[in-house]
């Protein structure tokens, strides 16, 4: 499966869409980030409540990249502020 970008490039604040994930069927997240950004990079990846509120299940940073993740429901990326610019794709 070819990769499709989730979070555009950028040092902002910013969410991506949903994402729906199913039982049995594994996706991966990657980073794009130059390996000197010397900032910390954090993704949030976040579920969707049933209250359409998002809790947080797991922190991408460039030490777990990539992450699999592996279940059931609907979930989203949402990257925190730095200095450094990075991006994430999914598979």
């Amino acid at each position: 499966m070819a990769a499709t970008e989730l979070v555009a490039a950028g040092t902002t604040l910013a969410n991506s869409s949903d994402f729906t994930l199913t039982a049995g069927s594994p996706r991966t997240l990657f980073l794009r980030y130059s390996a000197s950004a010397g900032s910390p990079i954090k993704y949030y990846i976040q579920h969707k409540n049933s209250d359409s509120t998002y809790t947080t299940s797991v922190v991408l940073t460039p030490d777990n990249d990539p992450l699999t993740l592996d279940g059931s429901g609907v979930f989203r990326a949402q990257r925190q502020a730095s200095a450094a610019s990075s991006a994430l794709d999914i598979d």
